[in-house]
């Protein structure tokens, strides 16, 4: 009976709950026909969240996602101001079209690091995480991570390393191309917890980009803490064995700078398999593959807890 009641149970860390309900309570995450509530992910293990959304489009319907994604709620107004603020300026600038679409290479899968076997859970395992393998334009040119990086291009090469800069500001983790071998072909975006410093949360940002192309937060009286060298989280806990397919929250979300786009869904359930072919990433390089049909989940509070595992 002693050793019964040893057994180690791994929690969620707590932050993740409140930063979720936090998000809910001030209203910076709002249901439409693009961006819909979804079912609770509990496990395996810890991964999973409580209130996923289920993400067609961003930035008021404006910028489609290529395949619709899994997001935490803090992860959709932080991506629509790096939208807003960065991206669609500069895209502005430097082709005279907007964004019109992005290319994500991944969300939520509950997985470690970089994919790998016993690492420290991803922040993808919790939907905190975006990774982003390019961009289309309303002309219909696709700028894309790994061919434009280091295109002769500069026009499209500077255009993603300013994208890459400028989410710094936005994410608590940023990792492109030299980050290391693993982002060669997109950008990853997320809001891990890594503390705090003088300047307000603590960054993780690779490369790091010219000190002119960051946003420097203001000075308090909190001492600098050392720098970190890893993408690192209070969510220690190893991965689960492979036997399952497979933050500082911004305040305000971007306005829409015009017409939503046209989505028509009806709502559904999704099932185990369902959401293992709507979000299974394939591993580090393979975009996800879409789902069959893009329909909402249902209203959040008719959503039962534990109903969609990994």
């Amino acid at each position: 009976m002693a050793g019964c009641s040893r057994f180690d149970h791994p929690e969620r860390p707590a932050w993740r709950n409140q930063a979720e309900e936090a998000c809910l309570a001030q209203h910076l995450v709002e249901a439409t026909p693009y961006l819909q509530p979804s079912h609770a992910i509990d496990g395996p293990s810890i991964c999973g969240l409580n209130h996923p959304f289920r993400v067609y489009a961003l930035a008021g319907g404006t910028v489609k996602l290529n395949t619709a994604s899994l997001l935490d709620c803090s992860m959709i107004p932080a991506l629509d101001a790096w939208i807003k603020d960065v991206v669609e300026p500069d895209a502005q600038a430097r082709f005279g079209d907007p964004v019109v679409q992005i290319n994500t290479m991944g969300t939520y899968s509950c997985r470690g690091i970089n994919n790998m076997s016993g690492a420290k859970l991803s922040e993808h395992a919790f939907a905190n995480a975006m990774d982003v393998g390019g961009f289309v334009l309303a002309s219909g040119r696709e700028i894309n991570v790994m061919r434009g990086w280091k295109s002769a291009d500069t026009q499209e090469s500077a255009f993603l390393h300013d994208s890459h800069a400028g989410a710094c500001t936005y994410f608590t983790t940023v990792l492109g191309p030299g980050a290391n071998i693993f982002h060669y072909n997109h950008v990853h975006l997320d809001l891990a917890m890594h503390g705090s410093t003088s300047r307000g949360p603590r960054r993780y940002c690779k490369p790091v980009p010219d000190a002119e192309q960051v946003e420097a937060p203001r000075r308090d009286n909190l001492p600098d803490p050392p720098p970190i060298e890893e993408e690192q989280d209070i969510a220690r806990t190893p991965m689960p064995a492979p036997t399952y397919s497979g933050a500082s929250t911004v305040a305000l979300a971007a306005e829409p700078r015009g017409a939503p786009l046209a989505f028509a869904p009806s709502p559904r359930l999704v099932s185990r398999d369902q959401l293992d072919v709507d979000q299974a990433s394939g591993g580090v390089g393979q975009p996800p593959r879409p789902p069959a049909a893009m329909q909402p989940d249902g209203d959040i509070t008719s959503l039962i807890k534990s109903q969609v595992a990994r």
